[in-house]
């Protein structure tokens, strides 16, 4: 999961750029809770590895009691098929460590229902162990439809005189050895799992009937990812946290590098997406402005040697052609501005990715507030409401007129501005919209031929664009 934060780099000059010059939430006042599938407790299931799946279900189709488990092969975003599968006692590339476990038991028993394509199959299967070492196992492989509660039992294969001292317990509604035959739809529901041995019945395993779920949830700021997405369905703590010691308004992020099931984990905050299983931020907002400076308020406390910050990355058609960013190091205990400037060598843009990172070394920390664009002091991060929509210009080139058409949300004074390449204002027109159409002429026979950037600016709105004045 831990990845370094990728480079970026830069794009082609449109003739028109509705400005993106805001990202929401860069103040981050605002947070969304954000609930993930139901899981149930003491089992690890298909959650941890895909958060938002219903590879995994709670159903009321219980044999006994109210709940029971079903899992079912589901068709992920990317096109890959995930089967649903719970385990109790860990399994990660292979068997974990186990629960405890010392009864001297000879039969798994429990009650299933099922509907298993033709070619997949699913799965159960029992490790015992002892001093760390496999002492037995048993595997059964099933296929077909079982429509109603059915009782099923498969032998421990415990050798007589051993006493084991921890299990590992499986279900899966498909062939865990290959994907060969995985059929999305497969399913199968499990209750009231036992063991049972020469003593009667076993120890009770931990919620074995499956009545007691929990519906994790994780705060994350409005308009970004984090990996608390990856962390909390796996029993993490949330390293991206809403926090009051902001410098401007009531919060900022915090992030922060962790260590979770051994690996380190960098506190990241991206206003893309992270793709699990390509592990590398994807995705971004659309901008094309190609002159700006994000500015902002940071700070940090990073371990010796370890580097964090923040990083734009801008892209055309999906491709990282440049990046900018703002590298932390050592210690600065009160908020600091920082500023990133886009590089003079973009040519052409169509979004832009901004993330915000903790480095690598467990316990390195950093503080960001108050995200904003330079040029147009529009804050990047207070939700902020359109109040012009369908905007439109034309034609371009300009031979005499230029026209501007949009719908307002309110009435109200706005202005039309035309620079030239020097930055010099050579048009300036104050003008009143209305609530609803609006269509504007503007005579610019007076301008020379040549290139220009133009801003129109109302109450809420920033629109800048390229013009060009032909012969």
């Amino acid at each position: 999961m831990k990845k370094t934060l990728l480079s970026i780099a830069s794009l082609l000059i449109a003739s028109l750029s509705f400005t993106q010059s805001h990202i929401t939430n860069g103040s981050f006042e605002n947070w969304d809770t954000k609930s993930l599938t139901p899981s149930p407790d003491d089992w690890e299931t298909t959650i941890s590895e895909a958060p938002t799946t219903n590879a995994i279900q709670r159903s009321t189709d219980a044999q006994m009691g109210t709940y029971s488990l079903r899992m079912e092969n589901v068709l992920m975003p990317d096109g890959d098929t995930a089967m649903g599968f719970a385990v109790l006692g860990g399994i990660n590339d292979g068997p974990g460590p186990g629960i405890p476990y010392s009864s001297v038991v000879d039969t798994l028993r429990g009650f299933y229902k099922y509907d298993i394509a033709a070619g997949d199959s699913a799965t159960m299967f029992i490790i015992l162990k002892s001093g760390g070492n496999m002492v037995s196992q048993a595997l059964r492989k099933f296929t077909g439809k079982q429509n109603t509660w059915t009782p099923f039992s498969l032998g421990t294969n415990l050798p007589n005189g051993v006493t084991p001292d921890s299990l590992i317990l499986a279900f899966a509604s498909t062939n865990v050895d290959n994907e060969v035959g995985r059929s999305v739809g497969s399913w199968l529901m499990i209750d009231n799992i036992s063991l049972t041995g020469p003593n009667g019945v076993g120890t009770p395993l931990p919620n074995n009937d499956f009545e007691n779920w929990t519906i994790k949830t994780y705060d994350d700021p409005k308009g970004w990812s984090s990996f608390n997405q990856f962390l909390v369905p796996t029993g993490g703590n949330p390293n991206a946290e809403k926090v009051t010691d902001a410098a401007v308004g009531s919060f900022a992020v915090k992030l922060s590098t962790i260590v979770h099931d051994d690996d380190t984990i960098p506190g990241a905050l991206t206003n893309g997406k992270f793709d699990l299983e390509k592990e590398e931020f994807v995705g971004g907002i659309p901008f094309t402005d190609l002159t700006d400076t994000l500015i902002g308020k940071i700070k940090f406390n990073l371990a010796t040697g370890d580097t964090g910050g923040v990083v734009i990355e801008f892209m055309n058609n999906g491709n990282i052609i440049d990046e900018a960013f703002y590298a932390a190091a050592g210690d600065q205990n009160s908020y600091t501005d920082f500023e990133i400037g886009f590089p003079s060598t973009l040519l052409a843009i169509d979004s832009i990715r901004v993330t915000i990172y903790s480095g690598d070394i467990p316990g390195s920390v950093v503080y960001v507030d108050d995200l904003k664009f330079k040029e147009n002091q529009i804050n990047v991060g207070i939700d902020f409401t359109p109040l012009v929509t369908n905007f439109k210009s034309f034609p371009n080139p300009v031979v005499d007129h230029f026209n501007l058409q949009f719908d307002s949300e309110i009435s109200g004074i706005s202005t039309f501005e035309v620079f030239d390449i020097n930055g010099k204002q050579v048009v300036a027109n104050t003008i009143t919209t209305t609530k609803g159409a609006n269509r504007f002429e503007f005579d610019l026979s007076d301008l020379a031929t040549g290139y220009y950037n133009y801003s129109f600016i109302t109450k809420n709105n920033i629109v800048n664009g390229k013009l060009v004045i032909a012969d």
